[in-house]
């Protein structure tokens, strides 16, 4: 990998990369005060019904409760009561969402939507930094995948913007553990994706597995290729497999009721069956 040159001290560094976030943070401000505050969009629109038919209720619903010193475990206001710890996607074990207890829900959607946006960024940024790109290349990186059309799609689904930035930040502490074999980056590792998972979107955590699981098989390749013994290769392993325990520790309490309701489900791991994709009869090959 192309490293930074030692000609610049490495405060002065620390001071640019810095500076680059912090663009960046004020570029997804920008974003947001002229395309979602000002954007001239009804408001009421389909692009974000969502928001105020689903996602607001949820979370103003579990504010008032946490408020109220219960963990909303029920919620009795929709199809005369249903589950709603278990349903995952209000995120109420996720800890940012603690905002909603101390403020106005729209108010909290909003500020949680732009910090989360602003993580994307972030995170990008430092994992083109990790692979060896200069600061100018890492932040035109971390800006393309922060305002890119499928990332600001997901700001009309909170669960779905709250998991964004946890991707790019697991890849990132899965390179930093295989280059410095430390375990404090497999234990940010396991909390990136108990966080991703707690956010609330589900199909977001089975991307990042997918994609911190080849990247670390590729670096188990490289360091064979590299000459390093078995016992290098073991210890990442290893840190891999502390890493994804750790992660499935801090998010048991709302994996095991989810995965409870999705047993009473038609919805498995394989998907739904047939019948209930076809209920007029099989569909024709048109």
């Amino acid at each position: 990998m192309t490293r930074t040159s030692g000609s610049i001290s490495p405060r002065w560094h620390v001071g640019l990369n810095a500076l680059a976030m912090a663009a960046l943070a004020g570029a997804a401000c920008l974003f947001w005060e002229v395309n979602v505050i000002e954007s001239g969009t009804a408001e009421f629109a389909l692009s974000n019904f969502d928001l105020f038919s689903e996602f607001y209720p949820r979370h103003s619903f579990a504010g008032e409760a946490i408020r109220r010193g219960m963990l909303p475990l029920w919620d009795p206001h929709q199809i005369g009561g249903l589950p709603f710890l278990a349903t995952l996607q209000g995120g109420v074990l996720y800890p940012p969402n603690l905002l909603y207890v101390v403020l106005p829900t729209g108010f909290a959607m909003g500020a949680l939507g732009l910090s989360h946006l602003i993580l994307a960024g972030v995170f990008s940024f430092l994992l083109s930094r990790e692979f060896g790109y200069g600061k100018t290349a890492s932040w035109l990186a971390g800006l393309t995948f922060m305002l890119g059309g499928s990332t600001v799609s997901l700001i009309y689904h909170t669960n779905a913007i709250n998991s964004c930035p946890w991707l790019p930040a697991a890849l990132w502490c899965t390179s930093r553990l295989g280059r410095s074999g430390e375990l404090r980056w497999a234990l940010l590792l396991g909390m990136c994706l108990a966080l991703q998972f707690l956010a609330g979107r589900d199909y977001m955590l089975v991307m990042t597995i997918h994609v911190v699981g080849l990247f670390a098989i590729f670096q188990l390749v490289w360091m064979k290729r590299d000459g390093l013994g078995w016992r290098r290769l073991g210890k990442h392993a290893l840190q891999l497999a502390v890493a994804a325990s750790l992660a499935v520790g801090l998010a048991a309490a709302q994996l095991l009721p989810t995965l409870a309701l999705a047993a009473e489900t038609g919805r498995t791991l394989t998907g739904l069956k047939g019948e209930f994709l076809e209920i007029h009869g099989p569909m024709s090959p048109s």
